[in-house]
């Protein structure tokens, strides 16, 4: 295929709503190249490349709930090995310092701030 045969197929296929990774596996053409070719080309995905998106942000999702879990489940776990070192007025203690430095009470609610870099 000419070069002007490709420009012209890659156009078609970005009105067709076509991004630039689909056209890339169509054509062979690179990325940088389609990018000069299809610049002034407003891009309004079709179905095929919207169901696509919304299954990777339902997927991303999915992985960054997972991860955020696991952290949650494994400073659990390492807490309570932890926490078995200290007797309860220890940790009454520790507690009231905490709430006298950082912490609120509203409606009976105990809530404590922190700033974490984590």
């Amino acid at each position: 295929m000419t070069k002007i045969h490709l420009k012209n197929n890659a156009l078609s296929l970005r009105k067709g709503g076509y991004s630039y990774t689909d056209i890339q596996k169509m054509t062979n053409v690179s990325k940088s190249t389609l990018s000069k070719w299809l610049s002034g080309i407003e891009y309004k995905p079709n179905k095929i490349v919207q169901n696509r998106m919304v299954k990777a942000r339902y997927f991303s999702s999915l992985a960054k709930s997972r991860i955020k879990n696991e952290s949650i489940s494994r400073a659990s776990r390492e807490a309570k090995k932890e926490i078995t070192k200290y007797s309860n007025r220890e940790l009454l203690f520790v507690g009231l310092g905490i709430y006298m430095g950082e912490g609120t009470k509203t409606k009976g609610v105990v809530r404590i701030s922190f700033w974490s870099e984590y």
